[in-house]
């Protein structure tokens, strides 16, 4: 399920990630951990979120594993971000790569979580469009006439040049009309 059209950049950005409590860069392996995260621009406003953490704070802040006691509260806080547990309600997984760009990943078992994704905004979309087939709709487009084999399961134009051209036409026709 990886991208591979992306380009090396974009995927290179994505895979250079950096950790969200110490800013570091994230390493080989991330702990996809949720939390409470303040959104940039704002002072007091704290939103649930997910965020990946790189192993050495993870581990600073994951319950001990011989005892099963929890860390201090500060072990798990930085200026932007605290986290509580990893993603999951079960047992740590072993590292799983991401649906989208590949980072591996650490999470809680969790039925009902199949893909996993780092949380990015373009690993995301692209887990949305394979499960939604990214196949289109298999109609004719009404503009050109080829059929529709790219996008979402609804979609009516194979380009957006068909689109615009669709539009541009019914506006040229609602104004010649009396």
């Amino acid at each position: 399920m990886r991208l591979v059209d992306r380009p090396r950049q974009e995927l290179r950005a994505v895979l250079e990630r950096a950790c969200r409590m110490c800013s570091g860069p994230l390493g080989a392996v991330g702990y996809l951990v949720e939390g409470h995260g303040r959104p940039a621009g704002r002072r007091r406003c704290w939103m649930p979120t997910r965020a990946l953490a790189c192993r050495a704070c993870y581990r600073a802040g994951a319950p001990d594993p011989h005892t099963g006691l929890s860390r201090p509260h500060a072990a798990r806080r930085g200026e932007q971000f605290e986290w509580f547990r990893l993603v999951g309600r079960g047992t740590p997984l072993p590292p799983q790569p991401c649906a989208g760009c590949g980072q591996r990943l650490v999470r809680g078992y969790e039925p009902l979580l199949r893909h996993i994704t780092c949380r990015s905004a373009a690993c995301r979309t692209a887990l949305t469009r394979v499960l939604a087939g990214g196949c289109g709709s298999g109609r004719p487009c009404p503009v050109c006439g080829r059929p529709v084999t790219t996008g979402r399961a609804d979609t009516l134009y194979d380009t957006a040049a068909c689109q615009k051209a669709y539009r541009r036409r019914t506006a040229q026709n609602m104004h010649a009309q009396p």
